[in-house]
């Protein structure tokens, strides 16, 4: 299944974020490898993805992440810029969520709605039906 590198490069600054907040200091922080190895186990991914996507976030109009090298791998956490913009995915997911919450709202009220009318429609009928037998039968 491919994935677009837009959404690799939200999992993949999630999972930064993650390690982030586990271990802000970038020289003692995890390696890529380890970070970005659970990345695409969880969501199967192949190398040629991540890598398409961290030059995605590096491009320099982006720069999402902040990358140093060590002498045990390379190290990578997301940069101020990469933060806001994976703040501004939360804010929008958020909104998502509540407009669909705001939306199933609406479809139960409307259901409501329809359902207060077809009782009103039926004591209304009934309400002639008993007052035409009450005239029929008064005769």
């Amino acid at each position: 299944m491919a994935h677009t590198v837009e959404q690799v490069s939200i999992w993949v600054l999630e999972a930064l974020e993650a390690e982030w907040r586990r271990e802000p200091d970038i020289t003692k922080c995890r390696t890529e490898g380890i970070v970005l190895g659970e990345v695409m186990a969880a969501h199967d991914l192949e190398s040629t993805d991540i890598d398409r996507a961290l030059e995605f976030m590096v491009a320099p109009t982006r720069q999402y992440l902040r990358v140093v090298g060590r002498q045990d791998g390379r190290a990578i956490l997301p940069s101020d810029a990469g933060l806001a913009m994976l703040a501004r995915i939360q804010l929008q997911r958020i909104d998502e969520a509540k407009a669909k919450a705001d939306d199933e709202k609406t479809e139960k009220y409307r259901r409501q709605d329809v359902r207060l009318r077809i009782y009103t429609l039926i004591i209304a009928l009934l309400a002639v039906l008993v007052s035409y037998l009450g005239y029929k039968l008064w005769k």
